[in-house]
Order: C-alpha cells, then sequence, then structure tokens
C-alpha cells in the first residue's frame, strides 16, 4: 500500500492533474476534476426551481411541466450548468476525458438530495448514446458517471435503454423540435421493476430525460427519478 501511494506521489508530480475550468497544475489529485478555487464557485442548484424537472428561478411546477407532466417523478442537479462545471462537462463529452465524467459521477454522489432522490432505487440507468456517436466518442460519458455513483452508493448499473434510432444533438433546437426528436427514441432493452435512476450529465429541456423515462416505465419500472451534474436554463 505505501509503495502504491508513493508511485501515485510520484506520478503527480511528474504528471501534475490540471484543472478541468481555469487548467492550473496542481500539486494533489483532483477527484471532482476542478481546483479549490473553480469548485468554490460552482453555482448550487437552490432556492426556487420547479419540483419536477429541477428548473431554476420556478416558485412551483414550471409552465413546460404544466404542459406536459413529464414521466419521471422528478429531476435533481446539484449545480446550474456554466462556468466550471460547464467546461468540464464539455471537455467529458467532445475531448476526450473519460476521467472528467468520473469526476462529475463524484460531484453527482456527493449530493445529498441526489442520495435522497434516489433512496430505494432499484438500478441506475444511464442514457444511452446512439451507435454512430459511441463509436466516435468511445465512451458513454453517462456510464461512465453511473458507474463511479454506484461504487459509492452500492447499488447496480443497468443497461436497461437503448436508441431506437439517431437523433442527432439537441443542443441547436428549439424546445419544440427537442420533444419532436426523441419521441420514441427510446426503448427499455430488459425488464425492470420498482424505483429506477436516470443517470445523465446535463439536463436543459428535460425532453431526452422525459422520453428515456416512458420507455422505462413501458419496460418495468414503477417509478423513474432522474440524476444530473448540471441543470440548464431552457433553450
Amino acid at each position: 500500500m505505501k509503495l502504491l501511494q508513493a508511485l501515485d506521489a510520484l506520478l503527480v508530480v511528474l504528471f501534475p492533474p490540471r484543472c478541468a475550468a481555469c487548467d492550473a497544475a496542481s500539486a494533489t489529485r483532483l477527484p471532482f476534476g476542478l481546483c479549490d478555487a473553480c469548485h468554490e464557485v460552482l453555482e448550487p442548484n437552490l432556492g426556487d426551481r420547479c419540483p419536477r424537472c429541477d428548473l431554476s428561478d420556478h416558485r412551483g411546477v414550471c409552465a413546460v411541466c404544466v404542459q406536459r407532466v413529464p414521466a419521471f417523478a422528478l429531476v435533481r442537479a446539484p449545480y446550474v450548468y456554466g462556468g466550471p462545471i460547464a467546461e468540464l462537462i464539455v471537455k467529458a463529452k467532445f475531448r476526450g476525458r473519460e476521467d472528467l465524467a468520473s469526476a462529475a459521477g463524484r460531484l453527482l454522489a456527493a449530493d445529498e438530495q441526489a442520495r435522497v432522490a434516489a433512496s430505494d432505487a432499484t438500478a441506475l440507468v444511464p442514457v444511452p448514446l446512439g451507435a454512430k456517436r459511441r463509436r466516435q466518442r468511445g465512451y458513454n460519458q453517462a456510464a461512465i458517471m453511473a458507474r463511479t455513483i454506484a461504487h459509492t452508493w452500492q447499488l447496480p448499473v443497468v443497461h436497461a435503454l437503448r436508441r431506437t434510432r439517431n437523433t442527432g444533438a439537441q443542443s441547436d433546437r428549439t424546445l419544440t423540435a427537442r420533444r419532436e426528436n426523441v419521441a420514441g427514441a427510446f426503448a427499455a432493452r430488459k425488464n425492470l421493476s420498482g424505483k429506477v435512476v436516470l443517470i445523465d450529465d446535463v439536463v436543459t429541456s428535460a425532453e431526452t430525460a422525459n422520453a428515456a423515462a416512458a420507455a422505462l416505465l413501458k419496460g418495468g419500472a414503477t417509478e423513474v427519478v432522474v440524476l444530473a451534474a448540471a441543470r440548464a436554463p431552457l433553450p
């Protein structure tokens, strides 16, 4: 054990970890992918927010959840998307930084409200990527997050969803277009039971989460809770 610790300390000296947000070198490991300064300025998703989709700056259920009652029971995302958390997620998704997907998972696992939301759950289910994007990226960041959370919470990871078609990026679409784009885009590949937790990196319109949750309910789940590292404002 002491030898491994010594080797790890040497690796940190030779190859110092760098903050995902400001790129500052660190003399120690960065379990959350961020230096202390960047970690301290993360914006917590607290205060008034929609009790269903966790959208900030809303008292009571937001207009979107009133118009389209979601299939999921609730969303919990501990941080508002932007600043250091956005840098971390972008690099995890698009820059080949699998380690930062693990860091995002640790940030989520450390959130007490997320842990409470996941109580009595039977499994963690990552949102799957389409086959083309999975080949291009080489990994699914949501699956890495789920594995990291599972290690802390002692819950199994079940790859219970599949994409029925490639939907492309959601980021450049309107809210209505996002809803239409992912409608029926998921199917359950395994029989489920009880409460399950859907894992993703960021929730924006919540349409992907809603479509995936609907498929999980059809697959036998009795309740779906959505957990993500960050909540973005509506498009």
